[in-house]
């Protein structure tokens, strides 16, 4: 267990650091996917305000050249007073990676962005169903909003595709 996490984090480490960016993308990865948000100026101030969870705004995002047409909506209690919030990307015309709704997480309770990583791959360890989940730049009307766990949320899906 002790040489696995130590590997895991050089892993994480080391896909943190790198700084080559994906083609066809003006915008800098750092080797990692990066989710690139268009929206209306006048709804990323209403998602920046942070006045309320119940918000759906109609936006757009660019994932490896691929684009979706998406309803936004901020995410989690701890982040929406946050200038980095958590974000729920809900997948309007067609699935991403046939899941209807991805969550962007903002770690904003841990600042090492490991815990959530490093618990769900003891649980898959122990052999239980778990959320894919990597880390991602974001970045929203061209701004970076900076590095997120991208985790795939439990839904109907998640135990579709597993067969559960």
């Amino acid at each position: 267990m002790n040489a696995k996490f130590w590997l895991l984090a050089a892993l994480i480490f080391a896909l943190g650091v790198s700084s080559c960016g994906r083609k066809g993308s003006r915008l800098e990865s750092y080797g990692l996917r990066s989710f690139e948000i268009q929206m209306s100026p006048e709804h990323e101030g209403e998602m920046r305000s942070g006045e309320s969870l119940h918000l759906e705004l109609p936006a757009r995002v660019i994932v490896e050249g691929n684009k979706y047409v998406i309803k936004l909506r901020p995410a989690g209690l701890s982040t929406l007073v946050l200038p980095k919030k958590s974000l729920e990307l809900e997948f309007q015309e067609e699935k991403f990676e046939g899941a209807d709704e991805v969550r962007l997480s903002a770690t904003a309770a841990d600042y090492s962005m490991l815990r959530a990583p490093l618990s769900l791959e003891v649980f898959k360890a122990a052999g239980l169903p778990v959320s894919k989940w990597e880390f991602v730049t974001v970045y929203l009307n061209g701004r970076y909003l900076g590095l997120y766990l991208k985790i795939e949320k439990v839904s109907g899906s998640f135990f579709k595709k597993r067969k559960i």
